[in-house]
């Protein structure tokens, strides 16, 4: 399926970059209506470490050791909020991804005005 936006919106476009923590924010935003758009790329590794051992009766010794395996997730995706700002001044404000806590990232735009 093919979608053809008007040439208009690139003129009234604002860009933006985020921080290293994925936070944006834009200030001064007149009322109205925005689509607040990103293409996110990222990944994030997380490193398995495991405690193995084995007894050797012959010897009454206990072998200990650590196996240790990492694994690697990535996303690529095109991430949109729709944001309402109800009076001039506001702020949109948000972030593109958070860390679900075991080594994944996972891809949002949160955008929230205040």
């Amino acid at each position: 399926m093919r979608v053809d936006i008007d040439k208009r919106v690139f003129d009234t476009r604002l860009d933006g970059k985020t921080n290293s923590n994925g936070d944006f924010r834009f200030t001064r935003s007149k009322a109205g209506r925005y689509l607040v758009m990103t293409v996110f790329s990222g990944s994030a590794t997380k490193i398995h470490r495991n405690l193995r051992s084995s007894y050797d009766p012959s010897r009454d010794t206990v072998y200990e050791w650590t196996e240790q395996e990492e694994s690697t997730s990535s996303a690529t995706d095109f991430l949109q909020a729709d944001v309402t700002v109800k009076q001039d001044g506001q702020v949109i404000d948000g972030v593109l991804l958070k860390s679900t806590g075991n080594g994944h990232l996972l891809p949002v735009l949160s955008s929230a005005c205040k």
